[in-house]
């Protein structure tokens, strides 16, 4: 609705955004749109992988396959799930960029007597970023270091910190460009409602390879852009040399040890590293400043690296527009299966009352 045609002015967009989230929090319930009332699992579903906090399953509905994320939640935890993490389902469900995966809603699955909360996306046929770049060696880097950089740049000026960038959750499309995923979720790895199986993960739910120096030393970290920038810098040495951050150290005690005394990864000149250009081997090391504030911003970044994303240059037009008629189809598959009709004469009338007697 907020990104639809008709959609209503950036004022009103703001307005409905707030009151949605109060609205979710408040009855552990989402809006309409995102219930998906008609995907289902094969009976003998076979997950395809499976994170610190769910499984993966692959599905077809609404004319294209579909990203299943299962979470593993605790006996009676859904309904704190919600009131939780309304905030971050709602403002992914209203993100639209091309280097940002889409979100399509939430279905449950089960019976009455246990409803799991699943997690809806498209499918991404060429995996995370690592699969893929290991399938496609010869593959250009540079490309997708200013994918990441743009979705991260996105994601920052709509004011929505990350908090978990690494490899992993770098998805890549069909048009091999990069995809962020499950932004503004890392947090449900530390939840005691939620049966994980990571054991790497600081408190905060970041993994300690990509973790900024604060997130470690401070006794109640909080997820920052900053600390976002440092994860990148992480990100692109993971895409431009294919070896994972803090490569040298062999656990978690010593990459803690190292964060603890602010001292970035250890990078060897040597191999796809020795090829890069100075420029870019300043650039994440800037990401790697100890003090925060001293870290580039992401439209420093963006702007240093010229980078415009998925570009008219490389068909990047085509790939926006085939990708929002798929989102497009999807929601139309959506709509046929509710018999709710939204009056936006009538929502701008009420949040104007709402904001009337708030204020």
């Amino acid at each position: 609705m907020l990104l639809g045609p008709g959609s209503p002015g950036s004022e009103y967009q703001s307005r409905m955004l707030v009151t949605l989230y109060k609205l979710s929090k408040a009855s552990a319930l989402h809006p309409q749109h995102y219930v998906l009332k008609d995907v289902v699992l094969d009976q003998r579903p076979v997950a395809v992988d499976s994170g610190g906090f769910c499984d993966v399953y692959r599905e077809y509905y609404g004319g294209q396959y579909l990203c299943l994320r299962v979470l593993r939640v605790y006996d009676g935890g859904r309904d704190k799930f919600l009131r939780r993490y309304s905030k971050e389902t709602i403002l992914w469900g209203q993100t639209e960029h091309p280097n940002i995966l889409p979100f399509y809603g939430i279905c449950y699955l089960g019976d009455e007597s246990f409803k799991q909360i699943c997690l809806v996306s498209p499918w991404m046929e060429n995996g995370n970023i690592v699969t893929y770049l290991m399938a496609h060696d010869s593959v250009p880097r540079r490309p997708l270091v200013c994918d990441v950089a743009c979705g991260l740049e996105y994601l920052h000026s709509k004011d929505i910190v990350h908090g978990d960038l690494k490899g992993a959750n770098i998805l890549v499309n069909s048009a091999g460009r990069a995809c962020l995923a499950d932004f503004g979720l890392s947090s449900i790895q530390a939840d005691k409602m939620f049966s994980s199986r990571a054991t790497t993960t600081a408190s905060v739910g970041c993994t300690y390879r990509w973790a900024a120096p604060e997130l470690v030393e401070e006794d109640t970290p909080r997820l920052t852009k900053a600390s976002d920038v440092w994860a990148v810098g992480c990100v692109f040495y993971e895409i431009l040399t294919g070896l994972l951050p803090f490569t040298e150290c062999s656990g978690n005690a010593q990459i803690i040890r190292k964060l603890m005394k602010g001292t970035p990864p250890a990078v060897l000149d040597v191999g796809r590293w020795a090829d890069l250009d100075e420029s870019m081997k300043k650039l994440i090391h800037r990401c790697w400043t100890e003090d925060p504030g001293e870290r580039p911003t992401c439209q420093q970044i963006v702007q240093e690296l010229g980078a415009e994303g998925t570009s008219s240059e490389d068909g990047g037009n085509d790939v926006r527009d085939r990708f929002a008629r798929e989102k497009q189809r999807f929601r139309d598959a959506m709509r046929k299966n509710s018999d709710i009709q939204i009056e936006l004469t009538q929502v701008e009338k009420i949040l104007s009352e709402v904001c009337t007697v708030t204020s």
